[in-house]
This record gives C-alpha cells, structure tokens and sequence, in this order.
C-alpha cells in the first residue's frame, strides 16, 4: 500500500511540477519534441562556383551544306573541384563538339533547343561524375 501511495505522490507533484512549467512558457511543445526526437545537424551548404566555358563552335554537317553552334555554357560545381573543371574544359569542349555534330536540323530548329540542349549537356556531364557538376546553363547560342 505504502508502494502505491509514494507513487501516486510522485506522478501527481511530477503532473503539477510540468504543468506549471507549461504555463510559464518555461516549457513547450517544441522543446519537449526535441528531448524525444533529436535530429541531427544538417550538413553545411557546399558552395557552388560557376565555371565558364566560352566560344565553343560546333560544325555541324547537314548534308550538303555545314552549319554552326556557337555556344556558351556555365557549369557549377563545388568549390574544391573547380581546379579539376578548369583542367578538363579542353575534353569537356571535345565532348560538346563530338555530341552535337552528329543531331539533326530538326534538333536545332525546335522552339525551345535551348532547353533541350541544356538538359542533354547536363545528362552527358552526369556522365562523368568525377566533374561533380550540379547544374548545366546555355548563356548563349546561336545556330546559322
């Protein structure tokens, strides 16, 4: 009887002591989700830089005739790859020219190819994941 007397006591001063901790705002519903479901940090945000890739002039063979793409392109990347981007944009340039020689005229006159470019370098640089590049924007292109 003892046993269940002291533990009434304690459940009803431990009712009343969070109670009043919760109308003082000393206590909260936030604090109280944070003691039983902690999370972690989240990592920090990797900076980004852009890396520019200028003047890039694609031959492109329809047949009779050649046309050209001139383009420019800006990658992003984490900053502590941005060393080995600059090393590559010879072979990056080599994987643009060799890519879009080969389309069609049909691929160049859609309404909206520099969207469909854009979204074909950026599926060809996925590629190769040791470039790390996040995200893919045409800035310019022009095709005669």
């Amino acid at each position: 009887m003892i046993k269940v007397f002291i533990t009434f006591a304690l459940t009803l001063a431990l009712c009343v002591t969070g109670f009043w901790f919760y109308q003082t705002n000393q206590l909260n519903m936030g604090l109280l989700s944070s003691w039983l479901n902690p999370s972690e940090p989240e990592p920090a945000p990797t900076q980004q830089i852009e890396v520019q890739l200028e003047n890039v002039l694609v031959p492109i063979n329809l047949g009779n005739r050649q046309s050209l793409l001139l383009l420019d392109v800006s990658m992003f990347t984490p900053e502590r790859n941005s060393g080995y981007v600059h090393e590559q944009l010879s072979r990056i340039k080599n994987r643009i020219i060799k890519k879009f020689s080969v389309k069609e005229a049909s691929y160049f006159y859609n309404k909206q190819f520099i969207y469909v470019i854009q979204d074909d370098l950026k599926d060809d640089l996925d590629e190769l994941p040791s470039l790390q590049v996040g995200d893919v924007l045409v800035t310019k292109a022009v095709f005669q």
